[in-house]
């Protein structure tokens, strides 16, 4: 029965197809002999708008009639019309194959004009910038000519060049932001009517412009993928950029606090007379009032609900930071793009507004965790509750998409010399929530319901994990701060995603378990990220304390019967333990990597790191921990294994697993430490601890040695450096604790010469200093680093070092080759 009624329903559905490919071309022919504002016009847009839902009609409508097309065309000719906004949107909501066509105009509707522009984003790039200038400079500017003197109509591309022409010279300041933010343009309002002469026709060609710059489910994030250079939502975002709309799109997302002797007027270039007027990028102190997010002194309150311009705009910037050909365009300064540097500033806006320093912070952690504000409305106050608790779970969704955007930007390594990562990319705890149930939902292809929600569609799993591994890979203390927070729900995500992949997927495949696409870079992130937070999930006896530290994964994954142990029954799948389940996916993962991709492969590196570290991570605590009190979802069961993943992973026999070096204490007590060239540069390089210094050279390394890397045996190696042994050198350069009492590296490098050009003058003279010293105050893990051999032999045993040590303060066995070391 139920073959036969999916058999009557592709029948239905090929029927439809069939009357309507009949029935549009006539629609389209009649629309355009009808009057302006008629009522025809009005019931034959009702129509197709109809027809543009269904999805199996998109590609009928917009590539096969041409729908695209023409609709585009007459948007030119009638920009107050909305409604045809609104099926263009309705069209371009489609597979991302279809949004490809429709802007390389394959079928009928003509995507690319003769120079090779793309026509859709030119018409609604055309129809945005009429439609954000205000009614006042509307008549001034007057009519924009259609056609050429000899009556050949414009192309959309020769109409925008003419609009943009046009308003650079009536309007200079409306096209170009000025880098001097004393004198920024002001936030613009798309919703006020009496200044925006069509805002429903600006709000909508935003939001096809979010349509078109989705990503699909396999879009690459690769920084110089060809792939991502080809894909449709990358040449969507290269035709917005070339079009000029960079500079509408930060306008409408600008946040900015009003002085009190602001005035609500604008002078005719659209913007303001005076730097007092306004100022971008300095919030106030307290932005809450009397149970509202929105203070009167705010202009532009990131609380934007679903489908407003600002969202639609937010998302569309969100879109194309993600994509690697397009980020430098983004962040460099030059007339080509006309946001320059300002897109990274806008974004810092958005984000500190949900900050505890204006007054927001706390709130919205109770929002996220579900332990927010409810209306209850026997209470006085209880509307005022549910207005704020409304406002906040949108200040919420915008602060993640603008710190997701963030940590795209900031990954493309661009403004290294210009920015402060800290300040830019270090995640707020609402965040930390936020994207930990963002990453639940798209394992699970779940729509997050009310304030701050969102469908299945709008985020990627792909996508989400790469702002996670951005996140964490630049700035190491977002990894401390998810581990603080909530680091074994991450990490249970992320294991997740690697497990679905290596124990259900085809080698070499991706896999679409959960409705979401996981494929190799997928994984790759996922396994990245993990080897991240295991940095600081090591157990508390390996460390000597559990500070910076936390548990790193449940100790078992499985449903357990009521009695605490096992069922009995057949089906039921036992329980895995947390240690093995880990070194299991990895371990089939590494040799999935390494049939699909290079021996080189940085996720298989970590994979590795990850299972020479297994035992000595902190394993605690059960999955239904995990869970929110307060909140659906993410639930327990997006946390633990589904019974097929821990069948397959009971199923699976490996060898048992090399451990790798234990770490010294040390690496966890101190802080930062500096690295110097031998030679050349006096700059130093500073890490926040060893373990980041060690990381950073096996990467380096990778890609010339074809041995295994135990990253924290060069840790340690780093840290004895560090306190003076052997020569203050380790994987050739010379290591200093920043918080101690540096030498200055011009008499280090003085020094470390010397000692090669007289080896037997240094080791007595440094005999001779070290009893002459042994007095000070310097203390053995500051004090210079040529010391002499009692201190350097005192230095190895105060770390803790469990090998022998000879006379010569040398191990008696080779450093980097003990007995659970793997060769560097």
């Amino acid at each position: 029965g139920g073959g036969k009624s999916k058999q009557n329903d592709n029948n239905n559905i090929t029927n439809n197809q069939k009357s309507a490919g009949t029935l549009i071309p006539t629609l389209l022919t009649f629309l355009q002999r009808c009057p302006k504002d008629s009522s025809e016009q009005y019931l034959t847009l009702l129509v197709l708008n109809n027809l543009s839902i269904p999805m199996e009609n998109k590609c009928l409508v917009a590539l096969e009639c041409g729908a695209a097309n023409v609709l585009g065309r007459m948007l030119l000719e009638d920009v107050g019309c909305h409604l045809l906004v609104i099926i263009i949107v309705n069209l371009t909501f489609c597979d991302v194959h279809v949004r490809k066509s429709l802007l390389l105009g394959e079928g009928e509707s003509g995507g690319e004009d003769e120079d090779g522009e793309v026509q859709l984003i030119d018409c609604l790039a055309y129809a945005l910038m009429l439609s954000s200038i205000t009614t006042d400079q509307l008549s001034t500017l007057g009519p924009i000519p259609l056609h050429s003197p000899t009556g050949t109509p414009h192309t959309p591309h020769q109409l925008l060049s003419i609009l943009r022409s046009t308003l650079a010279t009536t309007f200079p300041n409306f096209i170009h932001n000025n880098d001097d933010h004393n004198n920024i343009s002001p936030p613009l309002l798309l919703s006020d009517n009496e200044n925006c002469p069509f805002p429903e026709t600006a709000r909508w060609c935003l939001c096809a412009l979010k349509n078109l710059t989705r990503p699909g489910k396999l879009s690459s994030s690769s920084t110089g993928s060809s792939d991502s250079r080809n894909s449709g939502d990358a040449i969507a975002s290269r035709a917005i950029i070339d079009a000029g709309l960079i500079p509408i799109l930060l306008r409408v997302i600008r946040v900015a606090k009003k002085a009190a002797s602001a005035s609500s007027d604008l002078d005719a270039s659209g913007t303001r007379s005076s730097s007092d007027d306004l100022f971008v990028g300095r919030l106030p102190d307290e932005i809450c009032n009397e149970g509202h997010v929105v203070s009167p002194n705010m202009i532009n309150m990131p609380t934007w609900n679903s489908n407003s311009a600002q969202d639609a705009a937010l998302y569309t910037l969100m879109h194309m930071t993600s994509i690697s050909s397009i980020r430098d365009d983004l962040l460099r300064k030059n007339d080509g793009v006309g946001g320059g540097s300002l897109v990274v500033d806008e974004l810092k806006n958005i984000v500190d507004c949900g900050l505890d320093g204006v007054g927001v912070g706390d709130r919205l952690l109770d929002v996220v965790t579900g332990d927010g504000l409810v209306a209850d409305v026997d209470r006085e106050d209880g509307a005022a509750m549910a207005v704020e608790g409304a406002e906040l779970g949108w200040l919420a969704l915008q602060c993640m998409k603008a710190r997701m955007s963030l940590s795209f930007l900031m990954n493309a390594g661009a403004l290294s010399e210009t920015y402060n990562y800290s300040s830019y990319i270090l995640i707020a705890e609402h965040e930390a929530h936020s994207l930990v149930e963002l990453l639940s939902h798209c394992l699970e292809s779940r729509s997050k319901e009310g304030p701050g929600g969102y469908s299945g569609a709008t985020f990627t799993l792909k996508g989400v994990l790469h702002s996670i591994r951005c996140l964490l890979a630049v700035e190491p203390g977002n990894r401390s701060k998810f581990a603080s927070i909530n680091g074994a729900r991450l990490n249970a995500l992320l294991l997740k995603v690697v497990a679905r992949y290596a124990l259900l997927s085809d080698e070499g495949d991706s896999n679409n378990s959960g409705n979401d696409a996981i494929d190799n870079e997928a994984v790759d992130d996922a396994v990245v990220s993990l080897y991240y937070m295991s940095q600081v999930g090591f157990h508390e006896s390996v460390c000597m304390s559990s500070h910076g530290q936390s548990i790193f994964l449940p100790i078992t994954f499985g449903k357990k019967s009521k009695s605490g142990s096992n069922s009995n029954s057949s089906k039921s799948v036992k329980n895995c333990d947390g240690k093995d389940i880990i070194v299991k996916v990895l371990t089939l993962y590494v040799g999935k990597i390494h049939a699909a991709s290079s021996s080189k492969n940085i996720g298989r590196h970590a994979a590795i790191q990850l299972m020479l570290r297994a035992s000595l991570l902190r394993f605690e605590g059960e999955v239904a921990d995990l869970t929110y009190l307060g909140k659906r979802y993410p639930s327990r069961m997006d946390f633990d294994f589904t019974d097929e993943l821990l069948a397959t992973a009971d199923s699976l026999l490996i060898e048992k697993q090399t451990e790798g070096v234990r770490p010294k204490p040390i690496l966890f007590g101190r802080r930062q430490i500096a690295r110097y060239e031998r030679y050349g540069s006096n700059k130093p390089k500073v890490y926040a601890n060893p373990i980041i210094a060690a990381e950073d050279i096996s990467f380096s390394n990778m890609s010339c040695s074809n041995s295994t890397i135990d990253e924290i045996a060069i840790a340690n190696d780093i840290a004895s450096s560090a306190e003076g042994l052997p020569g203050g050198e380790s994987h050739g350069y010379i290591w200093k604790w920043e918080d101690g009492g540096r030498v200055a590296i011009d008499d280090v490098q003085s020094e470390v010469q010397e000692e090669e050009r007289n080896t037997s003058h240094e080791f007595f003279a440094g005999a001779d200093k070290k009893s002459r010293v042994e007095g000070s105050n310097d203390s053995s893990s500051t004090s210079p680093k040529h010391r002499g051999l009692l201190g350097k032999l005192g230095n190895f045993v105060s770390v803790l070092d469990d090998e022998p040590i000879s006379i010569f303060g040398f191990r008696c066995t080779a450093p980097k080759c003990g007995r659970n070391t793997v060769v560097v």
